[in-house]
């Protein structure tokens, strides 16, 4: 029987050992993807396009939200996070946009506290599992096991200090990037894996003539990949007159690493099309990054005429001027033998 200062004291132990067990485990996330806003419980770390295979942006931007408990303040910053954050992972822009490990993007999101982030390919051997990815970076987003990657979470209780970069310091001032964002490249290239490259080129080859009975035109085109770049793209295709779009189509394509592909397609060119002379475009694109061709064609009743390219003489323009520089070299080095061979005799 325990009694008087004894019984204070088991009380006291007991209290502190509370404490203590409170602080070791670590935070449980409910985690939920709703259609529409998260509940008044509940905070969105993001928006997705759709639950599985889809881009992320700011809350509210897209119709889903990834919902979590417990609510923690969560912020996407323009840099890496502030003393007190740690990065959950990065972004290529704050709106559909595809998502990275810490300090491959420029934009950061980061989560209030002190936080561990593991990315696997197998079960989380810490904390909690978030969402999975289908690469390590530059991705797309999904539900728990939709990929193969996982993205782990564990809180530290009780750590302050510098700010997290996915359980590392933040971005280390010796690393040297070719570039961190998009604008510090050049107009045609772009920031890809911290390198400035090319993605891919595109060029028409062939439009076909005449117009199919129910009004389609077919037509062919070339796409080159000119980096290690795997991943979907946009090819967008239209017909323009006077900057007016006539009709438009789309399609999504994916692309590997330094991959060669001819591709069909076919538009729907409308009954009240007048003859004339138009723009066809044809334009594939990766986030900011952009490659277009166009041509000039012309309708004629149901003809299609594709205009040949314009080409530049320029480069025989610089030729032949190469050429007559040597021939007048040629002259005045014949003229100066000679000159000299007639000097000699007069010797």
């Amino acid at each position: 029987m325990v009694c008087g200062d004894g019984l204070d004291n088991v009380k006291k132990k007991l209290k502190i050992s509370i404490i203590l067990l409170v602080l070791l485990i670590p935070t449980v996330f409910a985690i939920t993807i709703r259609e529409g806003s998260c509940n008044s419980d509940e905070s969105c770390l993001f928006s997705m396009f759709q639950k599985n295979d889809s881009h992320i942006a700011r809350c509210d931007y897209y119709n889903y939200s990834f919902c979590y408990i417990p609510g923690k303040s969560v912020m996407l910053r323009d840099g890496i996070c502030n003393l007190g954050e740690s990065c959950i992972l990065s972004q290529f822009q704050p709106n559909n946009s595809h998502a990275a490990q810490c300090n491959y993007f420029n934009y950061s999101l980061c989560i209030n506290g002190n936080w561990t982030v593991d990315l696997t390919d197998a079960s989380c051997s810490i904390g909690e599992p978030l969402f999975s990815l289908y690469q390590e970076n530059n991705t797309h987003v999904a539900n728990l096991s939709y990929y193969n990657y996982t993205l782990c979470l564990r809180e530290n209780p009780g750590v302050t200090g510098e700010p997290s970069s996915g359980g590392v310091s933040a971005r280390s001032e010796e690393e040297a990037y070719e570039c961190i964002k998009h604008e510090d490249c050049g107009e045609e290239f772009y920031c890809y894996d911290h390198q400035c490259v090319k993605l891919f080129d595109i060029k028409i080859l062939k439009v076909d003539s005449p117009l199919r009975p129910e009004g389609f035109f077919s037509f062919s085109y070339y796409i080159k990949g000119m980096a290690e770049f795997n991943n979907d793209i946009i090819i967008d295709f239209w017909l323009e007159k006077d900057g007016e779009k006539i009709t438009s189509g789309a399609d999504t394509l994916y692309l590997g690493s330094f991959e060669e592909k001819t591709e069909d397609a076919e538009l729907y060119l409308p009954k009240d099309t007048v003859d004339g002379v138009y723009n066809f475009y044809i334009e594939a694109s990766f986030e900011n990054y952009r490659a277009r061709s166009f041509r000039v064609i012309e309708i004629k009743g149901r003809e299609i005429i594709l205009r040949p390219e314009k080409k530049s003489y320029l480069i025989y323009y610089i030729l032949l001027g190469i050429l007559l520089v040597l021939l007048v070299l040629v002259y005045l080095v014949i003229h100066l033998i000679r000159k000299i061979k007639s000097v000699k005799k007069k010797d």
